[in-house]
């Protein structure tokens, strides 16, 4: 079957919107629910379409040192249950 038809672009592109939006709600909200589901969006990308559902974490991670919250999303126990999930699901 030929994989150059864009099937996956759609919901990749749905998915890591809104773990950029669910990492946007954390950092000012600071309710720690909003870093699960932005490990579950990050995981969904991951699955529709590999290494590319990856591609915003460097602008989170700068944005997180911008707004003050890389502290909080480190020792938060919700982080490491998300990725607990994403390496357990991806992996």
């Amino acid at each position: 079957m030929d994989e150059r038809t864009g099937d996956f672009d759609a919901p990749l592109t749905f998915f890591m919107l809104l773990y950029a939006l669910s990492f946007y709600r954390f950092t000012e909200s600071k309710k720690t629910k909003y870093i699960l589901f932005t490990a579950i969006f990050l995981t969904f990308a991951v699955l529709m379409k590999g290494i590319a559902g990856l591609l915003f974490l460097p602008g989170l991670l700068l944005w997180a040192l911008a707004a003050g919250s890389l502290k909080a999303v480190m020792i938060s126990r919700q982080t490491w249950i998300g990725a607990a999930v994403f390496v357990v699901l991806v992996g």
